[in-house]
């Protein structure tokens, strides 16, 4: 069984925009907007979610500092995927080269796998919403 990328964070150079932007043209909802602090640095993060996927908007601020322009790029940052059992995941990993970059707690880690993106695991339910029934004879 593939295991279903349940959670995508995006790199925002306007937050309202781009919150607007989800809203408005793609009908996301939102779930929470807070400060938040990770391997880039401290960043604003607002939550939103299609019904399925949890979408995170992370905006890093104007910053002139060189260090700080990979975390204000606009572009995907992560994407994350809830497993049964974290421990077994990451050992799957290491054959791959997979390292841990963070742990944000026993039901949430960073990781990396060599040429991939950043790609983030947690405990299963923690991004999982319920699915809204679409109506097809309205479309």
């Amino acid at each position: 069984m593939a295991i279903l990328i349940k959670h995508v964070s995006l790199k925002v150079g306007n937050l309202e925009r781009a919150r607007a932007f989800y809203e408005e043209v793609l009908g996301y909802k939102h779930i929470r907007t807070g400060n938040s602090t990770g391997l880039d640095g401290d960043y604003v993060v607002c939550h939103m979610t299609d019904g399925s996927v949890d979408l995170a908007l992370e905006y890093f601020g104007e910053s002139a500092e060189p260090e700080a322009a990979h975390s204000a790029t606009p572009g995907i940052d992560h994407f994350g995927m809830e497993v049964e059992d974290i421990e077994a995941f990451l050992r799957k990993i290491e054959p791959w080269g997979g390292k841990v970059l963070i742990r944000h707690s026993a039901a949430r880690v960073k990781f990396k796998v060599p040429g991939l993106p950043t790609m983030e695991i947690v405990q299963a339910g923690r991004w999982t919403k319920p699915i809204q029934a679409i109506d097809m004879s309205q479309a």
